[in-house]
């Protein structure tokens, strides 16, 4: 269809002579109806031959007969469809198995100023992006020259620009990097290594294996670090900061803090972000603070991070884990909260693929869940369908 320019209205202004070209240059495939009359058929020397056919005495005649009524009865009544044509319209137009069945002439009301292809409206600008255009020969990502970009960025540098839309600088860089870093595996003991390993092991490829364990994520596996952010975001937001007293600031976050921890406890709830089921302090955590504090790169998130771990820790003994550390680190580099498990995820795909690999290369095919003596059936028994 390179050739057919699609009309700048709805069907009831193409012409019987468009429609003919706009039925030419649709690629026709044996009509399943008609699949007994050609294998019967002994006049066809072949398939083209009968295609040739079926479209000549058929399709177009079809069509025509069809457009030509229908541009009759709009041109006649074109303020007020008639309802009993439009019946008629569809009940013929859906009897064919060759058009799409959930075509509905209601579409040709509603969206009469945009232009059609095959039974969908096809919008003036089909999308719209901010992220990457491409131009014959040349690639630019948020305004920058992918060229540019191979040659100068690291990859950590050019994740941070595709998601926030501007460089980095270099403290943000250094602190971003190791936020990534420290997400990009803790073993076999997460639900989502367990799931791409079992996937690798039925003989999956690699990606079906690193999909199935990125879709174990969800709010008991990595949905934490999206709730911690959230958390330290709203809290610093009600503060208003900038209306306080820069020498204040502290004493502002260190009474939220209390404030926090204080509501979880009447809920009996925990602060996402905080404790471990391995670690009683977590090594990942500890680390990212050293290297924040190294940085000069504590924001307000990081220190009410720090502040409820201070409360928690002496309360319960209970410590930030690196998703409350990257909570607070990610929150001061400005990230949405929303993006929190996207950011986990790009962090975490490598140790997804490496497991998933070493599955597939070093252990035995079809690894068990479990064995049969580990299972146990509590349902009914002896049941008789008589």
């Amino acid at each position: 269809m390179d050739n057919y320019k699609q009309p700048k209205k709805g069907i009831r202004n193409i012409s019987n002579k468009d429609i003919n070209q706009y039925i030419d240059d649709i690629p026709m495939e044996k009509p399943v109806r008609y699949s007994n009359n050609y294998s019967n058929n002994s006049n066809y020397e072949d398939y083209e031959d009968y295609m040739d056919n079926y479209v000549d005495n058929y399709v177009d005649e079809y069509i025509d007969d069809i457009v030509e009524d229908y541009v009759d009865n709009s041109e006649s009544n074109d303020s007020n469809l008639n309802s009993n044509s439009n019946s008629n319209f569809n009940s013929e137009f859906n009897s064919n198995s060759n058009y799409n069945s959930n075509y509905n002439s209601s579409y040709i009301d509603e969206y009469d100023e945009i232009p059609f292809k095959r039974g969908f409206k096809v919008p003036e600008h089909k999308l719209t992006t901010k992220i990457t255009e491409v131009k014959p020969n040349e690639i630019s990502t948020r305004g920058f020259n992918q060229v540019d970009l191979i040659s100068n960025l690291s990859y950590a540098e050019m994740v941070f620009l595709i998601l926030k839309g501007r460089l980095p600088s270099k403290k943000e860089s250094k602190m971003f990097n190791h936020c990534l870093v420290s997400f990009v595996d803790h073993g076999v003991t997460p639900p989502s290594t367990q799931s791409a390993r079992l996937i690798a092991s039925s003989g999956s490829p690699l990606n079906n294996a690193v999909a199935g364990g990125l879709l174990s994520f969800g709010k008991n596996h990595a949905g934490a670090i999206e709730k911690s952010m959230k958390l330290l975001q709203d809290g610093i937001k009600s503060l208003n900061l900038d209306k306080i007293d820069p020498r204040l600031v502290n004493k502002y976050i260190a009474r939220l803090a209390i404030n926090i921890v204080n509501e979880y406890e009447a809920k009996s709830e925990r602060i996402p972000g905080f404790g471990h089921r391995y670690h009683d302090k977590d090594p990942r955590a500890v680390r990212l603070i050293d290297l924040a504090i190294l940085e000069s790169a504590i924001g307000p998130h990081t220190k009410l991070a720090l502040v409820i771990e201070s409360i928690l820790s002496e309360r319960k003994g209970i410590c930030l884990n690196v998703d409350g550390a990257n909570a607070g680190l990610l929150s001061d580099l400005g990230f949405d909260s929303k993006l929190g498990i996207g950011i986990f995820m790009i962090g975490r795909l490598p140790g997804l693929v490496a497991h998933s690999f070493e599955e597939m290369r070093e252990e035995d095919k079809f690894r068990r869940f479990c064995d049969l003596e580990d299972i146990v059936y509590e349902g009914l028994q002896n049941k008789s369908i008589k």
